[in-house]
């Protein structure tokens, strides 16, 4: 299946690992350089301003999706189209209509929100698009173990894991999706 648009999912902050801005810099030029449109957050800061500038810089077309109460977060780079949604959980479905895939960097919160609503949203047949992750020195891995106990004592089942692709870097997550 060809991939026109992915949505990416990342941090409002860089981290304290230079290695995370390394590889949210690499995503987006990856996905540029395979004529990837990309649709994220809208933040201009963080994981997120890192890798949508590094996409337009390589000539890509990103489109970031706001909710009311982000605004002092969105980009000022005038090449990324920004659409404003009334509350996040529309914020996260129309990002969600748009996208063909998902890929998440390192993030806090709001990440691993999106991620779950990808999660859940999948385990409810609602879309089969693939959600890779981006372990960039483990950073995901305790994030997998919550899931797998969720699984271990009954309250969710093991195939949740066929769902998830988890790699190291951003080169792995475009061959992860065919790119």
């Amino acid at each position: 299946m060809p991939f026109k648009c992915v949505c990416v999912f990342a941090g409002t902050r860089g981290g304290i690992d230079p290695a995370y801005e390394v590889e949210a810099a690499r995503l987006g030029a990856l996905l540029a350089e395979a004529g990837v449109e990309i649709v994220y957050g809208g933040g201009g800061g963080g994981l997120m301003g890192v890798m949508s500038d590094a996409a337009v810089e390589a000539g890509g077309k990103v489109r970031g999706v706001l909710a009311p109460g982000f605004e002092m977060e969105v980009t000022n780079n005038p090449s990324i189209e920004i659409e404003t949604q009334p509350n996040l959980a529309l914020r996260k479905r129309h990002m969600s209509e748009l996208a063909d895939a998902f890929i998440a960097l390192p993030g806090g919160y709001g990440t691993v929100d999106e991620i779950l609503e990808v999660i859940v949203s999948r385990l409810a047949h609602e879309h089969e698009k693939p959600l890779v992750l981006i372990d960039v020195h483990g950073f995901w891995q305790e994030f997998e173990s919550l899931c797998r106990t969720f699984a271990r004592q009954g309250f969710a089942g093991e195939h949740v894991f066929d769902t998830i692709t988890r790699v190291a870097n951003a080169g792995q997550a475009i061959v992860a999706l065919g790119l």
